[in-house]
């Protein structure tokens, strides 16, 4: 018997903590730090991938950085529109200044070792982002779905790049911008 009421219990405890308000009061804060995250993400995605698309010497390489530097260019402007809704700055700071011309230089230097660990994090990163999507608010379900979506078409193109397919990681890309575009 005791393990029946233990059953309900697990069953019902969720629903106790959301009536009580708490879970709501934390589920609105993971989302808050998460796109508070995502926005410090694509600030410093814009400014590396404008650092390597000017820098880069390699012409495919180049013509990739370019693409993605387009990439983040249309996030850009998505996320500053949706930034006051959200209350969130679109501006990178001076943190991901450092860090971009950092990575940037790493990127230079060691290509496939830095774009291995930035494909890993951008797998790590995207069930964070499916999951603020998840517990966004439903009204802003389109830029939370663009905000997923864009983040694995990254993870897509890193993969071709990493392969040496840089035709494919470019188009990967370019094939996602033409889509936002209708």
């Amino acid at each position: 018997m005791d393990k029946v009421f233990l059953a309900i219990y697990c069953l019902m405890a969720p629903l106790a903590a959301r009536a009580d308000g708490p879970l709501e009061h934390d589920v609105s804060q993971a989302f808050v730090e998460i796109l508070k995250d995502e926005y410090h993400n694509r600030s410093f995605a814009y400014l590396v991938s404008g650092r390597m698309a000017k820098n880069s010497s390699h012409a495919e390489i180049k013509r990739y950085w370019v693409q993605f530097f387009e990439l983040e260019k249309h996030n850009r402007q998505i996320y500053i529109q949706n930034a006051a809704a959200f209350s969130m700055d679109p501006e990178p700071g001076v943190w991901n200044h450092l860090r971009a011309y950092a990575v940037s230089v790493f990127l230079r230097l060691a290509s496939e070792t830095t774009m291995t660990k930035l494909l890993e994090n951008t797998k790590e990163y995207i069930p964070r982002l499916e999951r603020m999507r998840e517990i966004g608010p439903v009204f802003h379900r389109e830029f939370l779905d663009y905000v997923v979506a864009q983040e694995s078409v990254i993870a897509e193109s890193a993969k071709h790049y990493l392969n040496k397919d840089f035709d494919r990681a470019e188009s990967v890309i370019e094939v996602f911008l033409s889509q936002q575009e209708r």
